[in-house]
């Protein structure tokens, strides 16, 4: 499978992925465009999607388990039956699945996997930004190493009113806090030039 990362952490109100808190995601499903062989795209970013809100080919039938945590589905508009699981937060028993991350340019890079048939990998880049919804569908390389992945970029990270901290970022210094800092650190050096030449 690919590589992806970290485990986020989604229990007991909590939404993190290393240092970034995605709460402000929580309780909202979002869908992205259709992509060119129209197929859209589902996911919750912190808690699972539910059976109503499931197109009608991704939910239980008669004697079948429902779907394991289900986190990114895909399915067509006008084929409700042609659903797929692409993504799960897991635990899924016997096969792989889950929601990990890793540090990206100017966000973070958060994966679901759910192995069915090959190792299903659904990848957002979450930047800074303010869209409440994708702009555009996940792009799927034909000519790729791994056929079962598909990636999308949203920038999003300050769309619902969340200040998220990206991994490696340093906490912000007020700017009348630098002009202080760099004017201490000039008196300082004036100071150690004036007793080198005194």
């Amino acid at each position: 499978p690919p590589p992806v990362g970290q485990p986020c952490v989604v229990s007991g109100g909590k939404c993190m992925c290393g240092s970034t808190d995605l709460s402000e995601f929580r309780g909202r499903e979002i869908r992205t465009p259709a992509d060119s062989d129209g197929y859209r795209y589902m996911f919750r970013m912190c808690e699972d999607i539910t059976t109503a809100q499931l197109p009608e080919g991704c939910q239980p039938a008669s004697g079948i388990p429902p779907l394991p945590h289900p986190a990114v589905v895909k399915w067509k508009d006008d084929q409700p039956m042609d659903c797929t699981m692409v993504g799960s937060f897991g635990p899924c028993p016997g096969v792989t699945c889950g929601m990990t991350y890793q540090p990206a340019a100017n966000g973070v890079a958060v994966t679901w996997q759910y192995e069915y048939g090959c190792y299903n990998t659904f990848r957002i880049f979450l930047a800074k930004g303010h869209q409440t919804a994708p702009q555009a569908a996940p792009f799927n390389d034909p000519h790729d190493d791994y056929p079962c992945y598909w990636a999308l970029h949203w920038a999003s990270l300050g769309a619902f009113g969340g200040n998220p901290t990206l991994p490696g970022a340093d906490a912000e210094t007020h700017p009348v806090a630098s002009f202080f800092l760099w004017l201490l650190l000039i008196f300082g050096l004036y100071l150690c030039a004036g007793a080198r030449h005194a």
